[in-house]
């Protein structure tokens, strides 16, 4: 089954071709190009499927296929693969001396070896090293054999593929040593962001799955990264020793290369628009239950179906040509696209949270020598600009200047703590970050004119305050600087950002973002060729709605992969502590003195 997979399915296709004579694909209404990958691989034995479901009926597929398969007489093997597992073998010949090695068995259970690309970038990952857990996972996937569905017809496979059963008689189950199934559970940034977002969704949405525990995993993944902050050692870490997520075995070399894979990897920018899409749609599905299914085969007929009457829609999705520049589409993705999905290393309470992702395309686009940001106050984006620095290599400067003791929209507040633990986690975690406590206007001839690249104005909202902020610090702005303005987006409450805003966009060329109370992206040179991207960009009438669209989107599942919940944080420092006091605990009841005193203890005991 697959949902999605265009990026890594060309490879899985190589290796069917290699392994098997025959290749049932049942699509899980995927939204990107995985059919037309899949209609146009010149391949023997290929038949294609659609599922229409807004459940995840894999036992139910699984044991369809089973029996259907074993109706044809030539069939000795089925194997259940997904899209992220590979076969450990070199060729079809090392495969078959493998079965012949365990033909007396009727089903061989190959456990999960979990691996990880060393790089997430999302580059072709079966042309770099890989990184591989030092020990196979608990999971397994069956492997069947003609033997089993001879000794029962009425054989059922578990969700999952992990098992079967076969009521009336036992069947024959081998393990072999040391062969393990290669399975690729992240493979980039990209790609387990949103596998986590519609996973966690999928699992949320569908009471029944949570009772049965069945896919809980996905809410187990989203809470551990509220813990994280070094997402990429801690992804890599995840891969490895899924789904026991807080395992922290280290892994060591693979030496397996895939020599049956010819294609490449591809991660692009259609890519991340299908996704997007796909996510938007499983928003708007009209199927009777989670239970309802129907399976089709490549002619639109109905094979097997629990649902006398299906119902379903299919979005009127525009064409790819529509959202993607028709220009050099690597270059998109690399620059506009790729950088969205990076993480800041914390993030505190905020309401800036939704522009969190296109700051670090900023940062990539405009490589700042000098980033300065005026009101501050919890420190999520100052501290996004510091991560963004530090993950491109920078050696920007970074300011971050408030007084913290809040105003009348911020509110007001004791900004000693606050100020104190940000000067902290950011003193000891980037190098060229600095904090100034001080009114904006006192701090600004500490900078020289056009020492400024990157400027983000935050602090009392109102017209005339927004205003200042801006003529006292533009002089300090590079020709080709640019300026950030939050709540953009805001009409009441006395702000009056929106006012300066639309004044300014009259003169310069702009960009704003509606969601998390509106961002303004003011260059101040137009013809900047850093900026060409996103200028082509905004001209297209559907490209620049679907990218404001998308951050928007990924914006929203930032939450649950890095988490803003205090309490959270609390829990892991108090599971630490208690840790803690348990190991001292235990140190005091092993040592001689606790030993020497027990006869002492004993008699205070009887006395009282």
């Amino acid at each position: 089954m697959m949902r999605n997979e265009s990026p890594i399915l060309e490879a899985f296709l190589d290796q069917a071709a290699e392994f098997f004579d025959a290749l049932y694909l049942v699509d899980h209404s995927s939204s990107d190009n995985s059919v037309e990958i899949a209609t146009h691989r010149k391949m023997d034995g290929l038949q294609l499927f659609n599922l229409i479901s807004a459940g995840y009926p894999q036992s139910e597929i699984a044991t369809f296929f089973a029996r259907r398969v074993f109706e044809n007489p030539g069939a000795d093997y089925l194997f259940f693969l997904d899209c992220d597992e590979f076969l450990p073998f070199t060729n079809r010949s090392e495969l078959e001396d493998f079965l012949v090695a365990n033909s007396s068995y009727d089903v061989i259970e190959l456990p999960w070896l979990n691996i990880c690309p060393e790089s997430l970038n999302g580059g072709n990952i079966f042309g770099q090293p890989f990184t591989q857990a030092a020990h196979p996972s608990p999971i397994l996937k069956v492997v069947l054999s003609r033997r089993a569905f001879d000794k029962s017809e009425q054989l059922k496979v578990y969700q999952g593929y992990h098992g079967v059963e076969a009521k009336g008689c036992d069947l024959a189950t081998t393990r072999p040593a040391k062969t393990y199934l290669l399975h690729i559970p992240i493979r980039s940034r990209v790609q387990i962001a949103f596998k986590l977002v519609s996973g966690h969704n999928r699992i949320g949405s569908q009471a029944s799955l949570i009772k049965k525990k069945e896919g809980t995993h996905w809410q187990d993944l989203a809470n551990e990264f509220r813990f994280c902050n070094k997402p990429d050692e801690f992804l890599i870490g995840m891969a490895l020793n899924y789904p026991n997520i807080r395992d922290n075995t280290k892994g060591i070399p693979l030496k397996f290369l895939f020599p049956y894979i010819k294609s490449e990897y591809c991660e692009d920018a259609h890519f991340i628009e299908k996704s997007t899409v796909a996510l938007l749609s499983s928003k708007n599905s009209v199927l009777e239950s989670e239970s309802s299914f129907t399976l089709l085969d490549c002619q639109g007929e109905i094979i097997l179906s629990n649902n006398s009457v299906e119902k379903f829609t299919q979005m009127n999705i525009v064409s790819s040509s529509q959202i993607i520049p028709p220009y050099d589409e690597q270059d998109v993705f690399s620059t506009l696209f790729e950088p969205l999905f990076n993480l800041p290393t914390k993030m505190p309470p905020t309401a800036w949270s939704g522009h969190i992702p296109f700051l670090f395309v900023l940062f990539k686009l405009l490589r700042p020598r000098c980033y300065v940001e005026l009101g501050v106050h919890n420190g999520a984006s100052f501290i996004t600009a510091c991560t963004a620095a530090k993950q491109y290599q920078l050696e920007t400067q970074l300011f971050g200047i408030d007084c913290w003791f809040g105003d009348e929209h911020a509110g007001f507040y004791d900004g000693d703590a606050t100020y104190n633990d940000l000067l902290n986690y950011t003193e000891r975690t980037f190098r060229n970050a600095r904090l100034i406590r001080s009114y904006f206007h006192e701090a600004r001839p500490s900078f020289t004119a056009g020492s400024v690249d990157l400027l983000h104005i935050d602090g009392l909202h109102t017209y005339d305050a927004v205003k200042e902020d801006y003529t006292t610090w533009v002089t300090a702005m590079a020709p080709s600087g640019v300026v950030l303005f939050h709540d953009t987006n805001v009409h009441d409450r006395g702000f009056g950002v929106h006012r300066l805003w639309n004044e300014l966009s009259a003169d310069y060329f702009t960009l704003e973002f509606f969601h998390s109370y509106g961002l303004g992206v003011l260059f101040l040179n137009a013809e900047d060729p850093r900026i060409s991207l996103l200028a082509e960009l905004k001209k297209q009438v559907h490209q620049w709605p679907f990218y404001r669209n998308l951050v928007a989107l990924i914006a929203e599942s930032l939450p649950e992969r890095v988490g803003w919940i205090e309490n959270s944080r609390r829990v892991a420092e108090l599971q630490g502590q208690l840790d803690a006091s348990k190991m001292q605990a235990a140190g005091l009841l092993n040592s001689t003195s606790w030993k020497i005193t027990r006869p002492l203890r004993s008699v205070v005991s009887r006395l009282r």
